[in-house]
């Protein structure tokens, strides 16, 4: 909790940098597709799947010098993955004893992060249209994670922690590196994203061994968002 209050605080303080300037901020909405590279493979790669959701969030742009900006904000969204796989679901009683058939199920392995971007970039001025591009890092905290899953006709999940005791299945931080571009019209802003996971999100306990000690899972996400810009879109006022 205290590593996302410390979020909170960074974000907030590059926000009201940015009022020295009276800057912009914004609405940004998307849609991530996201997948995880593991090793080792325990998923075959033709069965695994990406996983679509949503993402949601507030940007706080300003201008540097001369088309280079810097961009902030915090959003929200789902990463993790998808895959086809079977489940032993209880289906009634015999002898006094539970029996068990099997189903195809669709997993969902569901991992909820607030992120903090800290991106520069540069627009090209081509009057009504300005293309730009960004990147910079970008520092996630996981707050919710489960697996859902569809068998029968029905969903249900099994619970998973985010935390460091040796009892979580996945750490609360992700450091990833994110490259953005898109165009600019008016107050609309529409980007595509590559976002490429350096941390290892599983939570391996101390003293483990094997394949498990050596495993990991990071993510990467590549997706898209529209924002919706409010404030001053004129010239940085500097370059007068």
């Amino acid at each position: 909790m205290k590593k996302l209050l410390f979020l909170f605080v960074v974000a907030a303080i590059s926000m009201g940098s940015m009022s020295v300037y009276a800057q912009s901020g914004g609405i940004k909405v998307g849609m991530n597709f996201a997948n995880m590279a593991i090793e080792p493979s325990s998923l075959d790669e033709e069965t695994r799947k990406l996983l679509f959701s949503p993402r949601f969030g507030f940007i706080f742009e300003m201008p540097v010098y001369e088309g280079v900006f810097f961009q902030t904000g915090i959003n929200t969204s789902a990463k993790g993955f998808k895959w086809e796989g079977t489940r032993m679901l209880e289906t009634g009683y015999s002898n006094g004893h539970p029996t068990y058939t099997e189903y195809e199920s669709v997993e969902y392995n569901l991992i909820w992060y607030v992120d903090l971007p800290i991106q520069f970039g540069y627009k090209f001025d081509l009057g009504a249209v300005k293309p730009f591009v960004m990147t910079g890092p970008v520092f996630n905290y996981g707050v919710y994670t489960t697996n859902l899953y569809k068998a029968n006709g029905e969903y249900d999940n099994d619970h998973l922690t985010i935390g460091t005791a040796d009892t979580d299945d996945y750490l609360p931080f992700d450091f990833n590196w994110n490259i953005e571009g898109g165009v600019q019209w008016s107050r609309l802003q529409f980007t595509l994203f590559y976002s490429h996971g350096f941390s290892n999100v599983l939570n391996i306990p101390d003293g483990a061994t094997g394949d498990y000690a050596d495993a990991s899972m990071k993510n990467r996400v590549f997706g898209f968002n529209i924002a919706v810009l409010f404030g001053n879109q004129g010239n940085d006022s500097r370059r007068r």
